[in-house]
């Protein structure tokens, strides 16, 4: 069987609208077949490890949507903090009538069976940001950065799914003040540094002992 991506998609919202009235249903391939709509072959020819599958999709879909929006949204002249302000908006915006959808899929993607992915997409989407920003440092940098935008995504996403204020203004405010974080990375870059180095000082003092 040919897979059809319009299909495909189709049964992402199909499934994301059940599970903000039903939550997670046990089984997925027998759970989600709707007569007329998707058949339970189907559903394994589309997703064929099920819920793993389709939680890597959803992640896949994310970012692709998010580039497509910011294809139209000219943040190339923006100062970089407004940048990834403006690309996180923009990426969350997206979802706003699938918070409780998501929130709901919350505890599936920390049990220890999605945990993995879960930690790979969220880093993914920080480097996403990034380099959509414009960022094109290198070596320890390059990571310093990703780890912090990584904690300010996670908090911002957070406090945005119970976020019930008038166009989710409170949930910007608070990503005005998280991504202040961003900014202090020559502090946080020579801390962390300090840390590395005395780490490695100790370790070939050991090793240099044990030899």
């Amino acid at each position: 069987m040919k897979i059809s991506q319009d299909r495909k998609q189709k049964f992402l919202y199909h499934v994301l609208e059940d599970i903000k009235s039903n939550g997670w249903r046990e089984n997925f391939f027998d759970s989600y077949s709707c007569k007329g709509f998707f058949t339970n072959d189907e559903i394994r020819v589309l997703f064929p490890n099920g819920r793993i599958d389709f939680l890597r999709y959803w992640f896949d879909v994310t970012e692709k949507l998010m580039l497509n929006d910011l294809a139209n949204a000219k943040i190339n002249e923006l100062k970089v903090r407004e940048k990834i302000k403006k690309i996180i908006r923009v990426r969350l915006e997206r979802w706003k009538g699938y918070k409780v959808a998501i929130k709901r899929t919350l505890p599936i993607l920390l049990m220890p069976s999605s945990s993995y992915l879960l930690s790979l997409s969220l880093m993914k989407t920080s480097d996403s940001i990034w380099k959509i920003a414009g960022d094109k440092s290198v070596d320890f940098n390059f990571y310093t950065k990703r780890g912090l935008l990584l904690g300010v995504y996670s908090a911002t996403l957070i406090f945005w799914l119970d976020d019930n204020s008038e166009n989710d203004h409170k949930t910007w405010e608070f990503l005005d003040r998280r991504i202040e974080e961003v900014l202090q990375i020559p502090k946080v870059k020579s801390s962390m540094e300090k840390i590395f180095n005395k780490i490695i000082k100790n370790l070939t003092y050991i090793s240099k002992k044990t030899s």
